[in-house]
């Protein structure tokens, strides 16, 4: 596919499975009491404003980032031999030979990968939950109890996470079996 229209495709459902969001949301809970959000069940924000505003910006960082790896490719994976499938998890992400579970207590030294892992990660993460948010909050809007009687956080989060978790792993496989390519090559 082209990749001004991917770009664009992704971008544009990003951007109104957002705003669909927000205004069910609203429609639904306008104080904010029933949210899930954790920006609001967690962090406690209980203003609109305050809430329409880091969503924006959350969007935005995300398109910015998708931009980048679209349109300004950046090679995350590393030039020498010898690393792991573990390593590679790590690598992704910190620039540097670790465990994969240096992912969960560290941080990379460097911004321009972080942007640029999390411009893999996040766009895919965005659109799928987009596509989650949309279809359920059209089963609660057009089923009388159907949807209502089982819905509970605990299983969106699990029917959200669980999908985003996986596409990470099978992400950095790819990614690992690209660097497995890159050393055959050269």
């Amino acid at each position: 596919m082209n990749k001004k229209l991917y770009f664009f495709l992704i971008s544009s459902w990003i951007i109104i499975s957002r705003i669909l969001d927000v205004y069910y949301t609203y429609q639904f809970t306008p104080d904010l009491s029933k949210e899930a959000n954790p920006i609001v069940s967690i962090f406690g924000i209980s203003s609109w404003s305050i809430l329409t505003f880091i969503i924006t910006v959350v969007v935005i960082y995300v398109i910015y980032t998708f931009y980048l790896v679209i349109f300004k490719p950046f090679d995350l994976l590393p030039n020498e031999k010898g690393y792991s499938y573990s390593n590679i998890i790590a690598y992704l992400f910190l620039g540097v030979k670790e465990s994969w579970l240096s992912v969960f207590y560290k941080f990379p030294k460097s911004y321009k990968r972080m942007k640029y892992y999390l411009g893999h990660i996040l766009p895919v993460s965005f659109a799928y939950v987009g596509l989650i948010t949309t279809i359920m909050w059209l089963l609660i809007n057009n089923t009388e109890s159907f949807y209502t009687e089982y819905y509970r956080l605990k299983y969106v989060l699990v029917i959200i996470l669980l999908p985003i978790v996986s596409f990470i792993f099978v992400w950095t496989y790819l990614m690992y079996k690209k660097y497995l390519n890159k050393l055959r090559i050269n």
